[in-house]
């Protein structure tokens, strides 16, 4: 599935949204449509350096 579809069926569970609370439901359902905005339009490539976490510890290895 897509970002967007699982974005969906997560905004559609009743159950989620009564576990994790409608503040931290809300929070979750942002976040996920400020990174689909922000992935939009980058490659596979982009996403992997835009979110790389070995340059920030010195590599690997």
């Amino acid at each position: 599935a897509s970002l967007a579809e699982a974005s969906a069926a997560f905004a559609a569970s009743g159950l989620l949204r009564q576990a994790l609370g409608e503040a931290l439901h809300g929070s979750l359902l942002d976040s996920q449509a400020a990174e689909s905005r922000r992935a939009e339009g980058c490659s596979d490539a982009e996403l992997v350096a835009a979110a790389a976490w070995w340059p920030v510890v010195g590599g690997i290895g």
